[in-house]
């Protein structure tokens, strides 16, 4: 458990950085950029939370890694709670994106909590654009394969001021396949005739 101190935000961000540069210097630098550009973006998201947060006295390069994978859980479940209200009154805008073929169908997120199910299962960052989602930058949809509705597939992300496909990202932020492609293609035309 990483329960032996509470410390500030600020205290966290000094002991993340002195660690990093021990590490970078010994060369264990693997990932590490990731670890601490995530790192900074989570501590800036626990400060605006109010999240209290506790760590070893002697916190280590793996303890990064270990609050890293803690901070995620914490800052998933606390915003998809503080943002559900306001993703809900957002939500009904998107649903005129919605659409089906034989093969898949493209479905707006119930709840906000879903974003974060899709990025955890998909392995992408669409849980970060929960922000995006609820100020109308972006309007977030799954594209499932009608056989299995429930199971994440594919993510899209579409510029609701102009009716635009931004993004299209499947596991691992892979591009899509050709018979996505063409799916997403046929949306892109029924758009310009309507």
């Amino acid at each position: 458990s990483l329960s032996d101190k509470t410390v500030s935000v600020t205290e966290l961000i000094h002991k993340i950085n002195k660690i990093t540069e021990e590490a970078y210097h010994n060369g264990r630098c693997h990932s590490l950029f990731n670890y601490y550009i995530d790192m900074m973006n989570m501590c800036a998201q626990i400060n605006r939370a109010g999240i209290s947060v506790t760590i070893p006295k002697k916190l280590e390069l793996y303890d990064i890694i270990k609050l890293h994978d803690d901070f995620t859980n914490i800052i998933d479940k606390k915003e998809a709670k503080i943002n559900e209200k306001a993703f809900l009154a957002v939500r009904a805008d998107y649903l005129k994106y919605e659409f089906t073929d034989e093969t898949f169908s493209m479905v707006v997120p119930e709840t906000a909590e879903d974003l974060y199910k899709e990025g955890a299962c998909l392995k992408h960052c669409v849980a970060s654009y929960i922000d995006r989602f609820i100020n109308r930058k972006s309007a977030i949809l799954f594209i499932r394969r009608n056989n299995d509705l429930t199971k994440p597939f594919y993510t899209v992300e579409i510029n609701p001021t102009n009716d635009t496909i931004v993004q299209v990202r499947g596991n691992g932020n892979r591009s899509m396949t050709d018979d996505v492609a063409l799916f997403v293609n046929k949306i892109n035309k029924l758009k310009k005739t309507v």
